[in-house]
């Protein structure tokens, strides 16, 4: 889709609306952005990920509930394109783990 070529270009205007300088609501819909990502470009949403992670991890353990909501929801999201079966059966607990260090 013309979606998929995007995702990379748009990722680092995402990444700055994601800081804590930003407006947490600003925040929650960037994070939201990454959902629809992955939803509309699964493969090249993957092909962020190793720029997309280092990013979420603060996000979950922010002070304003919402904000970590919307991380986990968005970093669990954006772990399931990995596609790496060597790893998929430990997502979930790396998700809790950023959750609960």
């Amino acid at each position: 889709t013309a979606a998929c070529p995007a995702v990379s270009f748009v990722m680092p205007t995402v990444f700055q609306l994601l800081d804590t300088s930003v407006h947490w609501q600003t925040r929650c819909q960037a994070l939201n952005l990454i959902n629809v990502a992955v939803e509309e470009a699964p493969a090249e949403t993957a092909a962020c990920l190793p720029d997309i992670i280092p990013v979420l991890t603060p996000c979950m353990t922010d002070t304003k509930k919402e904000v970590k909501s919307a991380s986990k929801d968005a970093m669990k999201k954006a772990l399931s394109v990995a596609g790496n079966s060597d790893i998929s059966g430990v997502l979930k607990d790396l998700v809790t783990c950023i959750l609960k260090p």
